[in-house]
């Protein structure tokens, strides 16, 4: 279970090292400090079992706070993470998110050409979307068969997939795009609110007025990174529309073909690599995760492995285990 706790600016460094204080010591010892009262926060939330925030159960620590640049009307949530493994090796993790306070804070013929070029990208789509409907309509129409089993075996092939998925990362962009929006939209109100009260508000007040700006934040940020990811991926489903066209074109077309019939055979190759690598990925975890970060999880050892097929690896680190035990780890 997280425990949160809540540091603010407009508090005494005292009273700030004090909390600190707290969070180490469990709220043990209140009598030596001279308070009744712990001010860490989790003894008032009403734990059952008060007790250090550190201890042989935690995996990771956040640092977080937000930012605002008005020069470039930015908001960035920035975290600094402790992760704990069970060696007892601390790693560290700076990680900043961001995200406009608005995406038509631009000079306007860039935001014209912009909402025009989106509006013609739009209308194609819709434009395709509604070709597929029409083909799926007729097939339907002119078979004889039941529609569900018209549209599988008559409809249903490899191209026609590739493009309903073309289809439906497009639109998830735009949908992402609309909740980016209207999220961005929440925290520039909240934020304003803040700063308009100015801490003039209760402290408990002002804290849960915080963590509600927090919360609105980090969703922001998640949407902005779903966003983005959709951003990637929709490059790859556009190159696979793009061996739709290659396919109509015997010379093109031996590239699809050839992956088509090679398609067994590729497909039991990756069975026997795949069952060896993953071996050696638990192998390194065991022997260089507790002194090398990139090995110290699975998924970082499993893209640390991959990245070492390419001839990438960091040697300074990978030797702190021993020259002879990383060299052959390295050859086998």
């Amino acid at each position: 279970e997280a425990r949160v706790g809540w540091l603010m600016v407009e508090d005494s460094l005292h009273d700030l090292q004090q909390a600190t204080v707290d969070m180490e010591d469990g709220c043990s010892l209140l009598n030596a400090k001279g308070r009744a009262a712990c001010l860490c926060g989790s003894c008032s939330e009403g734990s059952d079992a008060p007790g250090p925030w550190l201890d042989e159960q935690t995996q990771r620590v956040e640092v977080a706070f937000v930012v605002y640049n008005s020069e470039y009307g930015l908001f960035s949530l920035v975290s600094v993470n402790f992760f704990f493994n069970r060696a007892g090796r601390i790693h560290k993790r700076v990680d900043v998110q961001s995200s406009w306070a608005s995406d038509f804070a631009r000079p306007f013929y860039e935001l014209a050409i912009m909402v025009l070029c989106d509006m013609v990208w739009i209308v194609s789509l819709t434009y395709v979307f509604v070709c597929e409907l029409s083909e799926i309509v007729k097939t339907v129409r002119s078979s004889k068969q039941r529609w569900y089993k018209s549209i599988w075996e008559e409809y249903i092939g490899l191209w026609n997939v590739v493009d309903w998925i073309s289809i439906a990362c497009a639109y998830l962009m735009v949908v992402m795009f609309v909740m980016v929006l209207f999220a961005t939209n929440d925290v520039t109100i909240e934020f304003e609110s803040i700063a308009k009260n100015g801490g003039m508000t209760g402290r408990e007040q002002h804290i849960s007025q915080t963590r509600s700006f927090f919360a609105q934040v980090e969703y922001m940020c998640s949407c902005e990174r779903t966003y983005r990811f959709t951003f990637t991926i929709y490059p790859m489903v556009v190159m696979a529309r793009l061996f739709k066209s290659f396919d109509a074109q015997p010379r093109l077309a031996v590239v699809t073909r050839t992956m088509v019939l090679a398609a067994s055979d590729l497909a039991h190759f990756f069975i026997v690599f795949l069952s060896v690598y993953c071996c050696m990925a638990v192998n390194s975890i065991l022997l260089f995760g507790q002194h090398v970060e990139d090995f110290a999880t699975w998924d970082r050892a499993f893209i640390s492995c991959f990245l070492l097929t390419f001839g990438s690896w960091n040697w300074e680190e990978m030797k702190k285990v021993g020259i002879l035990s990383a060299a052959l780890w390295l050859w086998v």
